[in-house]
């Protein structure tokens, strides 16, 4: 079975809520925040969004979860963590793309399936190749 990305207007929202709860999870902890934390509960806030939704919204939720851990864990912009974030954003649409791919097949000719019966068995005949005349009519020749 296929499955399709989910929509980039619903997983930037979900992102957004999933890093301002891994903002506070790594306040939480204790009187000072974590940074380290923040950055692993924010990478895989970044992972998920990226295996399920869109490269869009990936990068969304890159640049949401550097402003919050900036501003909210550190208190102040930090170019090191917004290049982890990227970094990261760009791994994760990489591998979402490759996991895709894999569980489509990766036959460019098998991707093509009908609308009806949704097996590779049932591929329309616009998408096969035209047969030749010697496979059209078999003679036997000894």
């Amino acid at each position: 079975m296929r499955r399709r990305p989910v929509s980039a207007l619903i997983s930037c929202p979900l992102g957004f809520a999933g890093a301002l709860a891994a903002a506070f999870l790594a306040q939480a902890g204790g009187v000072s925040p974590q940074p380290f934390v923040s950055v692993l509960l924010m990478v895989a806030v970044i992972d998920a969004v990226a295996l399920f939704s869109t490269a869009q919204a990936a990068f969304a939720t890159a640049a949401i979860c550097w402003v919050l851990h900036s501003w909210l864990v550190l208190g102040h912009p930090s170019g090191h963590d917004a290049l982890v974030f990227a970094l990261n954003a760009l791994g994760a649409i990489g591998f979402a793309f490759l996991s895709r791919d894999v569980r489509r097949g990766g036959d460019p000719d098998l991707r093509r399936v009908s609308a009806v019966s949704g097996s590779p068995e049932s591929v329309s005949r616009t998408c096969q190749r035209p047969r030749t005349d010697e496979e059209q009519n078999p003679t036997l020749t000894a």
